[in-house]
């Protein structure tokens, strides 16, 4: 019984399997994909070098050797099933697109009035650098340039890079150029934070909604069509994909 039980973990293994019926797969419409383990050497002897194509499972630590898996598929871990990574379709222009979307969002988002302020005869309107110019005047010069910076500089410098990036990919041009880029627009993707002032304007419009007159105005449907594309972009872009495209043409 023992030997039997054996040769069945040493069969299932040494093979990877497809199976688009997984009861694990949140989305029963895409393929999935166990891939092959990595098996011990039998020799002592150190490894003499890395393979770029290994992964290793954040949920079990199982160190896994990549393998193909077709558009809209997912690859799974065989030993807990868990998602290992995926082969988004049309990844690359699904960003480029929604990346030059949110760009187009930006500028007015920026420039038209995100609300205006209606109190007992005086009416004032304010956008995003306003704010932050206006929080510098009042003393608080630190609050104001992280508003600017957080609320304004990365977001839009985050989307910038996504476009120079994957355009370079496309033209098969400046790629040692774009894959620094590409690091620094991984960096910078936590500190975007244009959703966190979109939630801070809204709790502003909610007290002051019984004192004051307040009414939205067009920068801030900009503001909320910028967020969607930058969390739609963000979503949509496959960093596996571009590092293989950047890798491919550079040493190609």
């Amino acid at each position: 019984m023992v030997s039997i039980c054996n040769q069945f973990a040493a069969f299932y293994q040494g093979w990877f399997h497809i199976n688009s019926s997984d009861t694990h797969t949140s989305n029963p419409g895409a393929s999935t994909t166990s891939i092959l383990p990595i098996s011990d050497s039998s020799s002592d002897s150190p490894v003499q070098h890395i393979d770029s194509q290994l992964v290793a499972c954040h949920q079990c630590d199982l160190l896994l050797k990549k393998s193909a898996i077709p558009q809209g598929g997912v690859a799974k871990c065989p030993r807990c099933a868990s998602s290992l990574y995926h082969n988004k379709k049309d990844s690359l222009n699904r960003a480029l697109a929604l990346a030059l979307t949110g760009l187009v969002f930006f500028v007015p988002a920026n420039t038209l009035p995100i609300l205006s302020m209606s109190m007992i005869g005086r009416e004032q309107e304010g956008i995003i650098l306003s704010g932050a110019l206006q929080l510098a005047k009042t003393g608080f010069v630190g609050v104001g340039a992280l508003v600017f910076l957080f609320a304004i500089m990365i977001p839009a410098i985050q989307l910038f890079l996504i476009v120079v990036v994957l355009l370079c990919i496309k033209l098969n041009a400046g790629l040692s150029v774009a894959i620094n880029l590409f690091k620094l627009q991984v960096k910078l993707r936590p500190w975007s934070m244009v959703e966190i002032y979109l939630l801070g304007t809204l709790l502003t419009c909610l007290k002051l909604m019984d004192d004051a007159e307040v009414t939205f105005g067009s920068g801030f449907y900009a503001l909320v069509g910028l967020l969607l594309m930058s969390l739609l972009s963000a979503i949509s872009l496959d960093t596996s994909q571009v590092w293989r495209k950047l890798d491919r043409n550079l040493y190609d």
